[in-house]
């Protein structure tokens, strides 16, 4: 196994080098397009970071910040900001479907007791794909949390083994409390981790050596406590991460909601009665019990058919399709644990793939599992692929080749699609406009007219006003252009969306009046709704019930005379 695994990790290096040769000629990270909403708001945390300001106390955040410390690389790379940013995200793309992947090889090894190097690297290939999407190209807490805690995981895993390695599960725990820390939905997952390891070692270890493996594991929680502490941010934190949840209305009503409107629930009935009459144990289900695998059939099909439609139809297909790829792991789990086709530990691991998909989808914007959809349509394939092989028989040559073409199938399929498909901007060959140009740090992207310009009267503005750096504000949106412009942002958020200082409400308009009253600020607000350029020029929607500091900044400020087309300026 340990060969393996070196080998592995020498061919799956090459396996990124390879891509990341294939992306960078066809401009994959330049031709993703732009949009001045949520992407840029990592990178403006992080840049707040390395000007000294102290998360919760000086800024606002509903979140943890590890992503933002973690993100400050970016401005120390030499690259432009957005170039670094983005090539960072395929790269914790690609890291965190390797992991996954050694999870499925080492705990599976009988169904690939021959350790395939080819149909590793395949596997790995659709993962990263699939879980890639076409999707957001950007910095963002769920896409960090998920890399830690498939590493996590991984090493975490070992807990599962006859022979355990103390280090190694102390180091999984680590990382899965860093996850915690990029994204607080991913505590569930260090609570469950903490929980399962209690209950395991405490048949084989003293309690004093399970609280030194704790102790290490739960060292990033201890040093974010420290430094709340140190910096009396305590009551703040408190009030900006329990602000919303929208656990109920996230993780569990939409799951039910998309389940009973899913245009599979047809299928999932047939699945669950054919379950239902094989558990009854008559004469019966002798007959479906030897029929079972055209469920299996049947799962497969789908799962093909989903990835397909995945690159045709682009990812607003998969935004709900992720959905049925999580019930159809679920139902194929279930259904293999009923015709005793699944061993334990493959049930176990199953489960802890879909807690993960569960946990990222609870979110107040991408309230879906479409960040694993890789991980969701991999497992439920292996699953239902085991299921037939029974039935079909094929030489592991045959297998490994006909996989390794599947790999590169949808991996061109996936390129193709990118180039039609962006997020929150117009296909690929409708961008014709360098932001780079404009901006020296969004370096080669490409995008369309409307935004572009929106971004030249930008630039407009602030050589028309030099004085006002570090003392200028966009509204709502548009948190990337403090740390593309060197610009610190005054206000204590930089995505000034409500659901961005949920639950803060009061302390973001005590923040902001105080500053209005004693500090002179240029505030740019935003005409056009920046999340639609790429659709055309739309007034903004810009209701004071939606924006409660709206009143407070009307109040206090007064509209400076020059006309411009995208902002109204406003100064006190």
């Amino acid at each position: 196994m340990k060969h393996f695994v070196i080998k592995n990790i020498i061919i799956s290096i090459a396996t990124m080098l390879l891509l990341a040769f294939v992306f960078n000629s066809v401009d994959y990270t330049e031709e993703e397009g732009f949009n001045p909403s949520d992407d840029g708001v990592i990178l403006a945390q992080s840049f707040r970071i390395i000007n000294g300001e102290i998360p919760h106390k000086d800024f606002i955040s509903i979140r943890p910040v590890f992503s933002g410390v973690m993100h400050s690389i970016h401005f120390f790379t030499g690259l432009p900001l957005q170039t670094s940013a983005r090539w960072f995200v395929l790269l914790e793309n690609f890291l965190t479907a390797f992991f996954f992947t050694m999870l499925l090889f080492t705990f599976f090894n009988k169904t690939f007791k021959n350790k395939d190097l080819i149909i590793f690297q395949s596997i790995l290939l659709l993962i990263f794909i699939f879980n890639l999407n076409n999707y957001t190209l950007y910095p963002w807490t769920t896409i960090d949390a998920l890399l830690f805690s498939s590493a996590g995981l991984f090493f975490w895993s070992n807990l599962f083994k006859k022979e355990k390695n103390f280090k190694t599960i102390v180091i999984g725990l680590f990382l899965i409390c860093l996850a915690a820390l990029c994204r607080q939905n991913f505590a569930f997952l260090a609570f469950a981790a903490f929980s399962t390891s209690f209950i395991i070692l405490k048949k084989q270890c003293t309690l004093r050596k399970i609280i030194i493996c704790f102790a290490f594991g739960y060292l990033p929680f201890i040093l974010y406590l420290v430094f709340l502490i140190c910096y009396s941010a305590i009551p703040e934190f408190l009030t900006q991460i329990t602000g919303r949840t929208e656990l109920l209305q996230t993780g569990i009503f939409r799951f039910i909601k998309h389940f009973i409107t899913s245009p599979l629930l047809v299928w999932y009935f047939i699945t669950i009665l054919v379950g239902i009459l094989v558990l009854l144990k008559k004469n019966i289900s002798k007959t479906i019990l030897k029929h079972s695998y055209l469920v299996s059939l049947g799962n497969f099909v789908l799962i093909t058919i989903i990835g397909i439609l995945t690159f045709a139809k682009g990812p607003e297909f998969l935004f709900n399709a992720a959905f049925d790829l999580f019930w159809i792991l679920l139902f194929s789990l279930l259904f293999g644990t009923i015709t005793n086709q699944l061993s334990i530990l493959e049930i176990r691991i199953g489960f802890l793939v879909l807690f993960v998909a569960w946990i990222s989808s609870i979110s107040l914007g991408d309230n879906t599992p479409i960040f694993v959809s890789g991980n969701l349509l991999i497992f439920g394939a292996y699953y239902n692929i085991k299921f037939l092989a029974s039935k079909i028989k094929t030489k592991n040559r045959i297998s490994a080749y006909m996989l390794a073409f599947t790999a590169l199938f949808f991996t061109v399929f996936s390129i193709y699609s990118q180039k039609n498909f962006n997020y929150r901007d117009l296909p690929s060959k409708e961008l014709s406009y360098n932001l780079g140009e404009v901006f020296k740090e969004f370096g080669g992207i490409k995008t369309n007219k409307n935004t572009y310009e929106y971004y030249r009267e930008i630039k407009t503005i602030l050589e028309l006003h030099p004085e006002m750096k570090n003392s200028f504000v966009i509204l709502p949106n548009n948190a990337i252009i403090y740390p593309i412009t060197g610009s610190r942002n005054p206000f204590p958020l930089d995505w000034m969306q409500k659901d961005e200082y949920i639950g803060s409400e009061e302390e973001i308009n005590e923040m902001i009046e105080e500053l209005l009253k004693t500090r002179k600020l240029l505030i740019l607000v935003e005409k056009i709704d920046s999340k639609k350029l790429h659709e055309g020029k739309n007034e903004i929607v810009f209701p004071m019930e939606k924006f409660s500091y709206k009143e407070i900044i009307y109040k206090n400020t007064q509209t400076i005379p020059e006309k411009y087309y995208y902002f109204e300026l406003r100064i006190n």
